[in-house]
């Protein structure tokens, strides 16, 4: 994914807009449209818009026209989810699920503005249609999700998708209902046409799997309806461990959240991230299709538990290349990844990490061109100078390869220093690193930045780096590495923590001389607001005096009043909970000859002054 990075915001736009909270890409990635659901229209708040952006012969991304439905209330939270088609002819948005039952088209004019062209509503009686949304390629077809209620002795609701083809003066009519088995609830979660529109994924988000449709001669059967086949139904083991408050949930009912199809049908990306509990874990699922027509688990990339990974997904029209991203966090920085496709599996090429290093829900939404060349990542929480949840998204093109990092730093510690340690597995116009931090109860504190760490410039190896960041107060710490390009770009690395002083909580370090002959000095780890006390004793256990703790956690240690030999520091808090000692070693000066021969008290005289003492006598 290329380093070079557009930032694409809502000229009029406001605190609480959630610009970002969707996003999507024509098939050359020339066109963006995104969605602020929160934006207010006209007094009517949470109406919701959509912005199309375009791409100019420099690379940036520029706003080309603001879409707003014609009968627009206050609420309806229009741009929730938005897709493009027909390199960016063709736009439509649906309202949030709340009885609206509408969903928008957009077609461009001539000289660029966008007009509202069709308004898509289910010929059944439905409730909550209108999101997700999905537009084939061409615009030909819009699918949108919603429910159907079917008489059968009494009422009964099923949720399906509802796709609706153009006509040849532009309205949409209905034009099948795709549905799942009985047992399957919540169909039309995520929805994802091939990029050839032959295919179309279907999503439940939970344990009832991710269903495929195909419109391929090759693929009609008996169960083909209104032209769709379903040739699929994707799923994975649904284990449950551990504990859901103290551990990590091994449950997978988030599969499904998200789903990207290739242009064949062959690959088959599918989410796993509920985004509902911390302990949940977050994954990522390759389906390959077989000779035979079937789907079998291809990979399975694991975030981890707590992780991001999989809130929303996107597949490139030959399924090499994936883009995975994270979720609605807010309170830990998230990360999207870029795999590639190798000949059994699919590894992880590069890291997109947000710009200016905060969580903004960066990547809660991604998506890549049918190329492949261009990425387009929301962060919908960004704050805009002072607009608060402004937001923001961001387009990766192809102009270089950014620097790929390995994994994310590590952090280590020793005494009141910090030691980052990071790999990249390739560079391009890399000027180098700065390692960045800040104590992490200091909420909306700057990063402090340190000396540059000269980069390789290009590289298409590994390249190892290292850091030392010194003289850090005791607390937790936030780390991070700052790469700058060589025209002056940034971006960041995830972000890693660290205890500095903490080796035990509570400890006494030696930083002077020791043993020592004037003064030496102790430093105090321990929480700021731990108020403490330090007395020196000797090695009978008697109290010699008190030592002052300075602010800075500092103890003095002087030789006045003191005897050759060992003694003990022990420091306590105010309550005596905690304790802490050190062993220091005094050495008292020794006396030279040449002041003995001047001391005013007699000496004892050598042997042989005896015997001269003797003779004279």
């Amino acid at each position: 994914m290329g380093r070079s990075r557009s930032c694409a915001r809502n000229a009029d736009g406001d605190a609480g807009d959630a610009f970002g909270t969707s996003i999507a890409l024509s098939a050359e990635g020339r066109y963006a449209l995104v969605g602020p659901p929160d934006d207010s229209i006209d007094g009517n708040k949470l109406q919701g818009s959509a912005y199309v952006f375009e791409r100019q012969s420099s690379g940036n991304y520029t706003q080309a026209s603001k879409l707003i439905v014609s009968d627009g209330k206050a609420s309806d939270r229009f741009g929730t989810n938005v897709a493009i088609g027909a390199g960016g002819k063709y736009a439509v948005s649906g309202t949030a699920p709340a009885g609206r039952d509408s969903a928008y088209v957009f077609a461009r004019n001539p000289e660029g503005s966008y007009r509202q062209q069709a308004v898509l509503t289910p010929s059944e009686t439905g409730r909550y249609f209108g999101s997700p949304v999905a537009m084939s390629p061409d615009g030909s077809r819009v699918a949108v999700a919603g429910t159907t209620i079917e008489e059968q002795g009494s009422e009964d609701v099923r949720q399906g998708v509802f796709v609706f083809v153009r006509r040849a003066d532009g309205s949409y009519t209905q034009d099948a209902v795709l549905t799942a088995p009985d047992s399957v609830s919540g169909l039309g979660r995520s929805i994802a046409f091939s990029p050839r529109g032959q295919y179309i994924a279907i999503g439940p988000s939970g344990s009832g799997g991710v269903f495929v449709f195909s419109q391929s001669a090759a693929d009609r059967s008996a169960s083909t309806e209104n032209g769709y086949t379903r040739v699929a139904r994707l799923s994975v083991a649904d284990p449950v461990e551990g504990n859901p408050i103290t551990g990590c949930l091994e449950q997978y009912y988030g599969f499904g959240v998200s789903i990207s199809i290739s242009s064949d049908g062959k690959r088959v990306l599918v989410g796993a991230k509920s985004g509902i509990l911390a302990t949940t874990p977050g994954r990522a699922y390759v389906f390959a299709r077989n000779q035979d027509g079937r789907y079998t688990q291809k990979v399975e990339i694991n975030g981890g538990c707590g992780s991001a990974l999989g809130r929303s997904v996107s597949l490139s029209a030959d399924g090499q290349r994936a883009l995975i991203g994270g979720n609605y966090s807010t309170d830990r920085p998230t990360e999207v990844y870029v795999f590639s496709e190798t000949d059994t599996s699919y590894t992880k090429k590069s890291v997109l990490t947000p710009p200016n290093g905060e969580p903004d829900s960066y990547g809660s939404p991604v998506v890549l061109s049918a190329d492949g060349q261009y990425a387009a990542v929301g962060a919908p929480f960004e704050d805009v100078d002072t607009n608060r949840i402004q937001g923001t998204a961001y387009v990766y093109g192809p102009a270089s390869l950014p620097v790929e990092w390995a994994a994310p730093p590590t952090a280590t510690v020793a005494g009141r220093d910090g030691i980052l340690s990071w790999r990249t597995l390739s560079e391009a116009n890399n000027n180098g690193f700065r390692v960045q931090h800040r104590r992490r109860d200091a909420a909306g504190a700057n990063w402090t930045s340190g000396a540059l760490v000269a980069g390789a410039g290009h590289a298409a190896s590994e390249q190892r780096y290292r850091h030392r960041v010194t003289g850090l107060a005791p607390g937790r710490y936030a780390f991070r590495v700052k790469q700058i390009d060589t025209d002056g770009g940034a971006s960041h690395s995830s972000v890693v923590e660290a205890e500095v002083g903490a080796g035990a909580d509570f400890a006494l370090e030696a930083l002077g001389p020791n043993p020592f002959r004037r003064e030496t000095v102790l430093a105090l780890a321990a929480p700021e607001d731990a108020e403490s006390e330090a007395t020196l004793y000797n090695t009978l256990g008697q109290k010699v005096r008190r030592l002052d703790v300075q602010a800075d956690g500092r103890i003095a240690v002087r030789a006045e009043g003191l005897s050759s030999g060992l003694y003990v520091v022990r420091v306590t808090t105010a309550a005596g909970a905690r304790t802490a000692t050190q062993t220091v070693e005094f050495r008292a000066f020794r006396a030279r000859a040449s002041d003995a021969r001047k001391a005013p008290c007699a000496t004892r005289p050598t042997p042989r002054a005896e015997r001269a003492r003797s003779r004279r006598r």
